[in-house]
């Protein structure tokens, strides 16, 4: 891991857990709810690649 300056050495990421943030989304709404994610297209770079990724990431999580 790289070293930047202000950076905290403790920290640590945290680590994934699909089956614990659904049961927080459960819990937190009951059923499975649905979203909708707005991004820009084209004007930042990889935005729409990122959206993407973002969506790939809460569908594997179980919201529609």
């Amino acid at each position: 891991m790289r070293n930047f300056p202000g950076a905290s050495k403790t920290l640590k990421p945290d680590l994934h857990d699909l089956p614990r943030a659904q049961a927080l989304l459960r819990e937190a709404y009951g059923l499975w709810p649905s979203i909708v994610l707005h991004s820009t297209s084209e004007r930042y770079p990889n935005d729409s690649s990122a959206a993407q990724a973002i969506a790939q990431m809460w569908t594997r999580a179980g919201l529609k």
